[in-house]
């Protein structure tokens, strides 16, 4: 490490642990504002979702030394507004997926299927558009918006400590969450534990990205994080997938419902492969995390 990024990681790590959290609630919020004036409304909802994740996340990191009633309620609102963003970018991810994998799996026989598939998106796409409008216009999100623009994080903390004093405490306490979650990992029927480490390895991988400038050790665990993530990511949308053309074969005639099994086999394969290679992921997190110095 250079002198000059030495002393930026020694100055950061005897900040005020409450000041930086101000200054990264800040730059969160004012990231999902921005991201309102995007033009491409793919790329918008993507950026507004990430944007509440990255929030989100902080708000979990700081929760163990924050007044309750300061984040709780935010904290579900947020929620809210994320499902709904959720909805509608998760089924621009299937869309992509699924004819890709249609194709690749029905070669010349794909036609009819794709014709279900698009008639099964555009439902799916309404629904989850007039969601998102609603949400996005009514009273509770204008209120969320102000509440937002308001929001001191800092402010809410019962601890006034450096950060070198708390926040090897907090990451380490969202490092043992995730190693609860990974014991329940292996029951690949189970979604809902598959979600659930997902989404903790992503909040410990935002914490470790906020705090890399005070320990640079962080970002190979960062990385390895992220590679991790986006493993297991592939993994959810493929059961998404398994899902949607379940419910395609069972809305279609028989033809278009056998072609839609073979697709679903295809799918299922491919995720058996992704799922092998979880292991090896997991353990270069780990060695990761064990070789960062605090």
């Amino acid at each position: 490490m250079g002198r000059a990024a030495k002393h930026a990681s020694t100055r950061l790590r005897r900040t005020p642990f409450s000041d930086a959290i101000s200054d990264l609630g800040q730059q969160r919020v004012h990231t999902f504002i921005a991201a309102s004036d995007c033009e491409d409304p793919v790329e918008r909802i993507h950026q507004q979702r990430v944007a509440i994740r990255r929030l989100r996340s902080l708000i979990r990191l700081v929760a163990p030394v924050s007044r309750p009633d300061v984040l709780t309620h935010l904290d579900e609102d947020l929620s809210w507004v994320a499902s709904r963003l959720g909805d509608q970018r998760d089924l621009d991810v299937l869309g992509e997926l699924v004819r890709r994998d249609v194709v690749r799996a029905l070669s010349d026989e794909a036609d009819d299927l794709l014709v279900g598939i698009e008639m099964e998106l555009t439902r799916r796409r309404v629904i989850a558009q007039e969601e998102l409008h609603e949400c996005l216009t009514g009273k509770r999100f204008g209120q969320l918006k102000l509440s937002l623009l308001e929001l001191d994080l800092g402010a809410g903390l019962v601890s006034d400590d450096r950060v070198e004093g708390i926040a090897p405490k907090l990451l380490k306490a969202q490092w043992k969450r995730l190693k609860r979650a990974r014991r329940t990992w292996l029951d690949y029927d189970d979604y809902g534990s598959w979600h659930r480490m997902r989404m903790r390895a992503k909040n410990l991988r935002y914490g470790l990205e906020d705090f890399t400038p005070a320990y640079p050790d962080l970002g190979h665990c960062t990385r390895s994080l992220g590679n991790l993530t986006d493993l297991m990511g592939e993994v959810c949308d493929a059961h998404n997938e398994q899902q949607f053309l379940a419910a395609v074969a069972a809305s279609s005639d028989v033809s278009i419902a056998f072609a839609a099994g073979r697709v679903r086999t295809w799918s299922e394969l491919r995720e058996r492969h992704l799922i092998d290679q979880l292991p090896i992921n997991w353990r270069k997190v780990q060695e990761r995390w064990h070789g960062v110095h605090w």
